[in-house]
């Protein structure tokens, strides 16, 4: 379990850090949904962008319908806030703090139900573009895990079989990579609008 939570919180921290800039994020935080006592599931923090560990700046466990996170959880749907009160949460630097204006809250999904929650407040209005392409990452996100878990079960299956294992495991190697390619290449797409978004936003 330790060796588990501390990949994810690897990934949840490489996910943070590559997302963050890409649409102008500058706080995040990842969480994974976990098995509580019971039937109930609960959310655990894995990593954060630019946030303070303590307790008081990112709970360390929230349940379902719990907060903005706890909410996107329980409806497996993206949460946006737009206009952001004063005071609500600050983004913090050696030089300063402040207010940001938006925070979005996506879920990431796998056979509809929820696996973890990532969490980005932005000083800038996302644009629809930004909200575009996070809607697509938690697709991918989708698509790319039902291809893991199938990839594992096939080879099981196949193993076991020992016969006709390497045509069919190649078949589906070549199925997942063309797919990979398709959707490598929408989101390169999506990556050049939001980064000409941005420098216009600069100018």
């Amino acid at each position: 379990m330790v060796q588990g939570q501390a990949r994810s919180a690897h990934r949840g921290a490489a996910l943070l850090s590559e997302l963050a800039p890409l649409v102008s994020a500058q706080r995040g935080t990842f969480y994974i949904a976990e098995s509580a006592d019971g039937d109930s599931a609960v959310l655990k923090f894995m990593a954060g962008y630019a946030i303070d560990h303590r307790e008081e700046d990112a709970p360390q466990q929230l349940r379902f319908g719990q907060g903005l996170v706890g909410q996107c959880a329980r409806e497996k749907q993206r949460i946006l806030v737009r206009d952001v009160p004063d005071g609500y949460v600050r983004i913090n630097s050696s030089l300063g703090s402040a207010t940001p204006t938006t925070i979005v809250v996506l879920p990431l999904l796998f056979e509809g139900e929820v696996k973890a929650v990532v969490e980005l407040a932005s000083f800038q209005q996302l644009s629809n573009i930004h909200i575009a392409f996070l809607d697509q990452l938690t697709e991918k996100y989708r698509h790319r895990s039902e291809h893991y878990c199938r990839y594992d079960a096939d080879g099981t299956a196949y193993s076991a079989a020992k016969s006709g294992a390497g045509r069919r495991t190649s078949e589906h190697q070549r199925r997942v990579a063309g797919e990979s390619a398709i959707a490598g290449r929408t989101e390169h797409g999506s990556r050049a609008r939001i980064a000409k978004s941005n420098s216009q936003a600069r100018a």
